[in-house]
């Protein structure tokens, strides 16, 4: 298996411990190349249901609060769009902000309970299986995937396809975590596992995000797959670390808390620093790579 984002085959081991899902041992490879990091074996359907039973979810979000106000300001700067897709659609956050907006909405989901659920919550959007997606022909003017592209196994294919499916100038606006991006506490973070994993140590966590970027091999294969950057900003949250004192249970995770703190300061002062982002593309050129759609498990938010 070749890298997720390049394809290549040359790759080093990483510093994350293997962890046991489902009778299963997955593996984090490097790819000696881009310095991606990824799931070896990727997760199947069955590993997939798994992950998420409908309940993953939660509450449905059914009215707007303005929350992405901004994000639509942003949209309405680029160009004149009516269309919009929200590609894993989760709990239908987005998609009532963009309905309020008045905006034509379509929500992508893997699971078909939660399409039936979703549309009967949400009457002003249509909703689609990925299954049904990929059968059919119809092109949007945005696409917007918020907290997905790293739960995709194949997601350079999947960049290629969503420009395919977009109409001419159209946008892709992703946002989710860097989490191979530098930052202080992403530092410490790596040490500890590196030195759980020379303890022979194994995790047992849920291998939900397929692969781990970084700033500059996520915005290589964006553009490899036909877009323009229009905007591409990473910032940092004390994500896992607690992000206030009234989160904190412990003096360790005070500690932690301060180490947060500590990082997101000094973040200022490194060009490209941080474990979250936010993208804005225009579809342009053909893409440079080849693609093959599959159905995947994209129920995240």
């Amino acid at each position: 298996m070749g890298c997720l984002f390049c394809n290549s085959e040359k790759v080093i081991d990483s510093c994350y411990e293997d962890t046991l899902f489902n009778n299963k041992q997955f593996r984090y490879l490097k790819c000696a190349a881009c310095n991606l990091v990824y799931l070896s074996p990727l997760p199947v359907a069955d590993d997939f249901d798994k992950m998420y039973p409908t309940s993953y979810q939660g509450k449905l979000i059914t009215s707007a609060t303005g929350c992405y106000d901004w994000l639509f300001k942003k949209v309405e700067n680029a160009g004149k769009y009516a269309r919009i897709l929200d590609y894993g659609c989760g709990n239908g956050k987005f998609v009532a902000e963009a309905v309020a907006k008045g905006y034509q909405v379509t929500g992508i989901e893997y699971n078909e309970d939660l399409v039936q659920s979703l549309a009967q919550a949400i009457p002003g959007a249509s909703f689609l299986t990925i299954g049904d997606f990929t059968s059919q022909t119809d092109l949007y003017d945005v696409i917007f995937l918020g907290n997905v592209l790293e739960h995709l196994t194949n997601p350079s294919e999947m960049l290629a396809y969503f420009k395919e499916r977009l109409s001419t100038g159209g946008l892709l606006i992703l946002e989710g975590p860097l989490e191979e991006n530098f930052t202080i506490a992403g530092a410490l973070r790596r040490w500890f596992f590196k030195r759980r994993k020379k303890r022979g140590q194994m995790a047992a966590h849920f291998p939900r995000h397929i692969f781990y970027a970084d700033y500059n091999n996520q915005l290589d294969v964006l553009t490899r797959a036909g877009f323009e950057k229009i905007k591409y900003k990473v910032g940092e949250k004390t994500w896992p670390f607690p992000a206030t004192l009234r989160e904190c249970t412990s003096v360790k995770s005070v500690v932690f808390l301060l180490i947060g703190w500590f990082s997101i300061g000094l973040g200022w002062f490194i060009p490209h620093n941080g474990n979250l982002f936010f993208y804005i593309g225009r579809s342009i050129s053909e893409p440079v790579i080849g693609h093959k759609v599959a159905e995947q498990a994209i129920v995240v938010k």
